[in-house]
């Protein structure tokens, strides 16, 4: 069960195929990485946790059920080589406390976007750290980023047996760098949801891009766009475009610019409307010290054109 942006839990209709398919390209992706044992800190109900349930079990790997992320530092010191399998909240934690990560050679992160933060204070040259995108709808994982300190955070490649397809409203193909809406084929398709026929059809389509009448794509709502190195570019949800003065705004896009400048923890941007019905950008942030304005503005302008910086702060 997901309950996505609804909050009203939604049963997905996951085939075995789906999750063989998903283990096999696990046995890939993995083959090279050095680890002894995988940490299992994510609820059964969360669909993350098949990756460390099912992938570690077939490859006769020992698996450590452990209460939550939050209790990972107490067992790392009684380990080594571990594979945590985990969301970015966590390793956030984990490094905020000071805890140890010697023992970790291979971090997986998903479910939400990765902190520029985390990312920046990960030692990348040691660990292997993934960023791991992808909807319940495709059965776990979807796309695959190694992250290296100084990068950007993107969400990578499909995976195997996976199509990535990045449409605009009229189900076009969008050119590079263009934002569309992320539609996802191949093999991690699931069959639908459960007792919701209508649902199904709105989001589960016909693949207008293939030549086999069986085949489907899921609309996942998600807003991204390719990059000329063929990685995907994640933007937010298409909920979170507006247009201010004609111009199409994407507000993840500009929350992770502020994040990445290094002096904000977190940072939300909105779009507001004043009383004279003109809308505007107001950023709502963080900081790591004190907040200064001016700087954070003038770090953006370097990267966003002017109608993408927020005109109020708080």
């Amino acid at each position: 069960y997901t309950s996505g942006s609804t909050g009203k839990p939604k049963g997905v209709m996951i085939e075995h195929c789906n999750v063989c398919s998903f283990r096999r390209w696990c046995r890939d992706e993995f083959a090279s990485s050095l680890f002894e044992i995988v940490y299992a800190s994510t609820s059964i109900c969360f669909d993350i946790s098949i990756f460390e349930i099912f992938y570690t079990l077939s490859t006769g790997k020992p698996l450590r059920v452990i209460e939550t992320g939050l209790h990972i530092g107490k067992y790392l010191p009684g380990d080594s080589f571990v594979l945590i399998n985990t969301v970015p909240v966590v390793i956030e934690n984990l490094l905020n406390e000071g805890t140890d990560l010697s023992n970790v050679s291979v971090i997986n992160m998903a479910g939400e976007p990765v902190p520029w933060k985390v990312q920046q204070s990960l030692n990348t040259e040691s660990i292997e750290a993934r960023n791991l995108y992808g909807p319940t709808e495709d059965t776990v994982y979807s796309t695959v980023y190694r992250l290296k300190n100084g990068t950007p955070i993107l969400i990578g490649r499909p995976i195997n047996n996976t199509k990535i397809y990045i449409i605009n409203k009229e189900y076009q193909l969008c050119s590079i760098g263009v934002a569309g809406e992320i539609c996802i084929g191949g093999a991690g398709v699931a069959r639908g949801y459960l007792n919701r026929s209508d649902l199904t059809e709105e989001k589960f389509i016909a693949n207008p891009f293939s030549n086999d009448p069986e085949a489907r794509i899921y609309k996942t709502g998600d807003l991204g766009r390719w990059l000329p190195d063929g990685n995907i570019d994640y933007l937010g949800r298409i909920d979170d475009q507006v247009k201010i003065r004609g111009y199409r705004i994407e507000l993840g896009e500009i929350e992770n610019v502020i994040l990445q400048s290094g002096k904000i923890k977190q940072a939300v941007v909105l779009a507001r409307t004043n009383k004279s019905g003109n809308k505007y950008l107001a950023g709502y942030i963080v900081p790591e010290e004190k907040f200064d304005k001016e700087a954070i503005i003038k770090k953006l302008s370097t990267k966003l054109p002017e109608y993408m910086i927020p005109s109020v702060w708080m």
